[in-house]
């Protein structure tokens, strides 16, 4: 993240009771280092049988007073048979971390099929709107796109950017050759990386690997939106911002990638330039720590 958005978020953390700032000042320290790393099923042949078919049996004649039997629609022929499903209905969410690595993948399959393309643009920010999806449908029938909570992007390793897992649900209905954009509500899987940048383009692609590779990372991002859903935290800033900061936090700590409470203390001290003391720092991370404590307890409970 850009030090010069931080320092004007932070600042107003001095003087303000309630913080009210950019979700992307209490997300990241100062030492964030830029890194690059059909098979077709067919009927068997008929072989003509040896034996002859009896003939059929004459219809009896009906009964006095009996209706006749309607005559019944002709059989309908089989769909013919794809490569790709461009229906997925959307799954039960009975498994959170089952759902969104299977969500992710039929997105990859599309993709890998020729289906769909997608083209991804950074919007600069470390958390909330991190990405425009602009996708395609390259095939010749209508296809729905559904899209989940704990969803990854990934990127090939010289790209030089973070994957991101996504924070809604919804779905998009493209004919064929239509073209629709959005913007990607995400979290940062990497706090070494820096965000997609303003207008930059990056190859990402649907990951193949939720399960087991981010299981953790959507168990924590479900727990702390029920959470903020049903009353759970207890905003310091504003409610959308609050639960950006709380669920980005606890992802990197979940990930080993910050240490926790000092983390974050030392982040709002040194992203301020001194315009915050290490007092003040201490008291505005406890609310906002102890939310990060919650959703992490919360996250173990879930399948």
């Amino acid at each position: 993240m850009k030090t010069q958005v931080k320092t004007a978020l932070l600042a107003t953390l001095v003087v303000l009771p309630l913080v009210s700032a950019q979700e992307g000042g209490l997300l990241a320290g100062g030492d964030i280092r830029q890194r690059g790393q059909q098979i077709r099923v067919g009927r068997p042949p008929q072989q003509a049988s040896p034996y002859q078919a009896p003939a059929p049996a004459e219809t009896p004649a009906p009964y006095k007073n009996q209706k006749p039997t309607p005559p019944q629609p002709p059989a309908q022929p089989d769909p013919p048979p794809t490569s790709f499903n461009t229906n997925v209905q959307p799954l039960p969410p009975l498994n959170y971390v089952a759902r969104a690595h299977q969500a992710s993948l039929d997105m990859a399959r599309l993709a890998d099929t020729g289906a769909i393309r997608s083209i991804y643009t950074g919007l600069g920010q470390v958390a909330g709107e991190m990405a425009q999806m602009r996708v395609t449908n390259q095939s010749s029938q209508p296809v729905t796109l559904n899209f989940v909570p704990g969803m990854v992007l990934e990127a090939p390793p010289d790209a030089g950017a973070q994957p991101l897992i996504l924070e809604e649900e919804f779905s998009l209905k493209l004919n064929p050759g239509e073209t629709n954009e959005r913007n990607l509500i995400c979290y940062c899987l990497d706090y070494n990386v820096e965000p997609p940048g303003r207008g930059q383009a990056i190859p990402y692609f649907w990951s193949q690997r939720v399960d087991p590779n981010w299981a953790s990372s959507v168990r924590v991002l479900v727990a702390g939106l029920e959470l903020d859903k049903n009353g759970g935290y207890k905003p310091l800033l504003k409610p959308t911002q609050h639960r950006r900061v709380v669920i980005q936090r606890a992802i990197w700590q979940d990930l080993g990638q910050v240490e926790g409470k000092d983390a974050l203390v030392r982040d709002l001290v040194k992203d301020s330039n001194g315009q915050i003391t290490r007092k003040t720092a201490n008291r505005v991370s406890e609310g906002i720590y102890s939310d990060i404590e919650k959703t992490l307890q919360s996250a173990k409970k879930l399948p």
